[in-house]
């Protein structure tokens, strides 16, 4: 005797609601506004979605094909380019400046370009990204806010080791009326912050601590900012430029991580 037949059961993956993608990028997008690429995580960014963490690895794959993924602007820059063009040529300056501060004010835009560059100074992805966003003009900085000049800090592990000098330097450039003062030792022949083999958890007792050296250098050149890319450069700067104000050598002299320079001139 035979019973009744079974119910075909189906195999592979479930597929998720129809929205699930957009709700992970959207998700993606707030998350790394926030925290920047290094910040976030696939299981934070899941928890925002109300998704299961291998579902958005199933549609993205790693983080950073998430990130660019995300990252995309939501329209198509040739079509915009050309409904700007369509009308009077004496309101196109009219019509582009409505048109980027339509985009700026959006929620979803932007968070999507402050992530772009909270996450440039940890991700090579996401500081490819600013680098042409700031060249085709996306992302507006003014001239006037925040500081006159700026020394860059070169970190070992990116000038000495991955040869990334010109990169941080071009981003700096498109700030208008940012003085960029460099200091003797900067690039490939950069000086180490003193981070470097566990001296950052360790108390130097004879001659002159390597992060103390190195804020003297900088101080030296005038600068009223110095800007670094590595989280261990910025704690070992920020606390040379402090000890340095205790002995009066240095006044109103502060480090800042890349980023944070340019969130603080962004229009």
């Amino acid at each position: 005797m035979t019973g009744a037949a079974r119910p075909r059961s189906h195999t592979g993956r479930r597929p998720g609601a129809n929205d699930t993608r957009a709700r992970v990028l959207q998700a993606a997008r707030t998350s790394f506004g926030e925290r920047g690429f290094d910040g976030a995580t696939i299981r934070e960014i899941a928890l925002r979605a109300g998704v299961d963490p291998a579902l958005v690895h199933h549609y993205f794959g790693s983080k950073q094909q998430l990130f660019v993924a995300a990252m995309e602007l939501p329209f198509d820059v040739t079509l915009t380019v050309l409904h700007l063009l369509d009308g009077p040529p004496d309101e196109l300056g009219a019509r582009f400046t409505r048109f980027f501060l339509e985009l700026w004010e959006a929620p979803a835009n932007r968070s999507l370009l402050l992530a772009v560059v909270r996450s440039a100074s940890t991700d090579p992805v996401a500081a490819a990204m600013l680098r042409r966003l700031l060249a085709e003009g996306r992302l507006g900085l003014s001239p006037a806010d925040g500081p006159a000049s700026i020394t860059f800090h070169d970190s070992c592990y990116l000038a000495r080791y991955n040869d990334i000098v010109a990169e941080p330097r071009d981003v700096l450039s498109a700030a208008a009326g940012l003085e960029l003062r460099e200091m003797a030792k900067s690039g490939r022949n950069t000086f180490c912050c003193g981070a470097g083999g566990g001296r950052m958890w360790m108390e130097e007792t004879r001659g002159t601590r390597v992060n103390a050296e190195r804020t003297r250098q900088a101080l030296a050149t005038g600068a009223e900012v110095v800007a670094t890319e590595c989280p261990f450069c910025l704690t070992m700067m920020s606390d040379g430029l402090a000890d340095a104000a205790v002995t009066a050598q240095s006044g109103s002299v502060r480090a800042m991580d890349l980023a944070e320079l340019l969130i603080d001139r962004l229009v």
